[in-house]
Formats: structure tokens, sequence, C-alpha cells
């Protein structure tokens, strides 16, 4: 079973650009990962979905970056990373919620 984690730099800001990097740990080693993250909760129009491509390592680690733009301000706004690959490993989708300040 493969791991998520969404790692977001906090203060987030409305309308700013926001560099967003989900790691995977668990993958298949040298594997080819689709890792999606999407908005889920806050003030809409929602981020994403946006997938990304992204080979693991020989230890089945990998990490994709996002440049996120979120609607604010409001007090939660949650993204959601899941993942999938051709070997159909189980990947645990992870979730982060933040404040978006104006």
């Amino acid at each position: 079973m493969a791991t998520l984690e969404i790692f977001l730099s906090e203060p987030v800001h409305a309308k700013q650009l926001e560099k967003t990097v989900v790691t995977v740990d668990g993958a298949p080693p040298s594997g080819t990962i689709v890792v999606t993250l999407a908005q889920l909760q806050g003030r809409k129009p929602f981020w994403g979905p946006d997938s990304k491509t992204v080979k693991a390592d020989a230890t089945g680690s990998a990490y994709a970056t996002f440049d996120v733009y979120l609607e604010g301000p409001t007090p939660t706004a949650t993204l959601q990373a899941t993942a999938s690959d051709t070997a159909h490993t189980v990947y645990l989708p992870d979730g982060h919620a933040v404040e978006v300040l104006p």
C-alpha cells in the first residue's frame, strides 16, 4: 500500500500562486504514477483537478509539484491528492485543509 502527503506553505492568500507538493511513498520502484490534486471544499470556483505523471525512484518514492490558486477569503479550503498506476497499487488519498486569507 502506498501513501500520499500534501505539502503547502502557509499562510495561503487568495488568488496567489501557491506551490504545492504531493509526495508518494511505497509505489512500485521505478514505476510511473499519475498523481491528481483537486480542491474539494472552499470558495468557488474550485481549483483543479490537475494531474501530473511522475516516475518513482528505486525506493518507490516520487513527488509531483502543482501551481495552485485558491479563491478566498475562506476559513477552510480542502485539497485532496489521489494517485494511480498500471500495477494497480492501492494509494491512500491525502487531504489537507487550509485557511485562505485575503
